[in-house]
Order: C-alpha cells, then structure tokens, then sequence
C-alpha cells in the first residue's frame, strides 16, 4: 500500500514538473526562436501599419501549435497518458455537443457587444471596410492558437494528471496554469481570472464529452469574434468603462463583462450538456 502510495506520489511530482517545463517553453521559447528575426520585424512594420496585423505576434503563435502538435505526438504512444491523447483526438459522440460550441460563443460576444453599447460603455462606434483576406488570416491564426492551447492545456494536462488525481482535480489544475500563462503574458489580474473560468469550462468540456474538438471550437470562435468586433477589424470605438470592458477589449485583454458572459456559457454547459456526457 505504502509503496502504491509513493509511487502516485513521484508520478504526480514528475507530471507536476513537466507541466510547469512545458508551460514555461509554451511561454517563452517562441520569444527566444523569433528573437533573431527581430530585425526583419522593422521591414513588417509598414505592412503592420497598413494591414493592422502585427505579424510577430502571430507568427508566435504558429510556432506555438507546430511545437505543441510535436510535443503531443512524441507523448502520445507513452503508455501513461497514450488512452487518453488518443480519445482526445476523436470527435464526441454527442452532435449537440459541436452544435454548442459552434453557436454559443457568436450569440455571447455579440450580447457582449450589445450590452456595452446599451450602456454607453463604448463610443463614437464606426463600421469600417471589412478585408476578407485580413478576416481568413485572423480566423487561420485564432485556429492556431486555440489549437495549441486545447492541446496543450486540456489535451497534454488532463491526460497526464485524470489518472492520478482524478478528472475535477486535473482540470483545475490545468485551469489555474491556463490563467497563470494569460496572467504572465498580459500582465492583467482580471484577464488571468477570467482565462481560468475558461479553463474550466473548456476543461470540463473535454473529461465529460472525452473530445478536445468541441473546446477548440468554442475557443477559436469566441476569440474570433472578440477580434472581429473588438479588434478594430469590423467596428471602432472609444472604450469609457475599463472595468467592465478591459484596456482594448481583445482577446487578449477583456474585461469584467467578458468574465460574466464566460461564466454565464460554463453554467448553461453544467445544467444542459448533453446526457451522454460523462462527470
């Protein structure tokens, strides 16, 4: 018994460590790998400037999946955590599943929107000129992303520590070192405790529907329509309130707002997912 129990104990410490190893290089090896490029970064910067597209930044998130994508394949035929990556992999057995997250995260972000309108939180609101090419690359970069992180976070953590820990434990886990990195990254408290409610909800999605599709879905379309209607792409404005609304209202710096309607999504997840899902 005691032997069982030292033995979780150094599975635990080990996966414990390669999480922390992983989330590290996730954060800070693409800035090492474009560090050398960093002098082609002023031939983009017109480009930039015309386009509204900061080339650097989206380039290390490429990298991030194409990382990632290595990292899962080298562990996916480990014995420990190869069941687990493997049914990540497939798509859920519930078609109500994609159907949510395919729906839910527009209707949310445009309520969002309206709300923030309603209540004169933002102003001097302008259509602008859409770019189909700039909305393809948005959408191509924001599947990056949401790619790299499902895998990473939901897919890589959850498989590495449901076994050992059990499934609710590993998801807050994974969720509190999804808002840790967003935290690390943007500097905003409020940011990193709404990106560990999103953890959450993306994590429970996977232990109960045993599929990372469906939170890779709900995750890129929820950041792609933050980009789109409050990155400057299809609207502009003056953000007022702050608080409620974060410093630009993206992706990467939301607000209050945005952590209510987050929290609103994983609370309808809880009381009507589908019944074939597991807990």
């Amino acid at each position: 018994m005691v032997k069982k129990w030292l033995q979780s104990l150094v599975y635990l410490i080990l996966a414990l460590g390669s999480l922390w190893a992983l989330y590290y290089t996730y954060i800070i090896l693409p800035g090492y790998i474009l560090a050398p490029l960093k002098c082609l970064r002023a031939q983009y910067y017109y480009l930039d400037v015309a386009l509204k597209l900061d080339y650097g930044r989206c380039l290390r998130r490429i990298i991030r999946l194409i990382y990632v994508i290595l990292l899962y394949v080298s562990l996916i035929n480990y014995a420990f955590v190869k069941k687990r990556l493997k049914e990540f992999l497939i798509l859920p057995k519930s078609k109500t599943v994609l159907w949510f997250a395919l729906l839910v995260p527009s209707f949310f972000v445009a309520l969002e929107y309206v709300l923030a309108l309603k209540l004169n939180w933002i102003t001097n609101v302008q259509v602008q000129f859409v770019d189909i090419y700039k909305l393809i690359f948005y959408a191509i970069v924001m599947l990056c992303t949401a790619m790299a992180e499902e895998l990473a976070f939901r897919g890589i953590t959850i498989a590495m520590l449901e076994g050992l820990i059990g499934a609710n434990a590993a998801v807050w886990i994974q969720a509190l070192f999804f808002g840790y990195g967003h935290w690390y990254c943007s500097g905003e408290v409020i940011y990193g405790i709404l990106t560990v409610i999103a953890g959450l909800l993306f994590g429970y999605m996977v232990v109960q529907t045993r599929s990372i599709w469906p939170s890779v879905i709900m995750h890129w379309l929820w950041n792609f329509c933050q980009i789109i209607l409050y990155g400057g792409t299809l609207v502009s404005f003056v953000v007022v309130n702050h608080s409620w609304l974060g410093s630009r209202v993206t992706p990467d710096e939301e607000g209050l707002l945005s952590g209510v309607m987050i929290s609103l999504i994983f609370l309808i997840w809880l009381a009507f997912r589908p019944k074939s899902t597991k807990l």
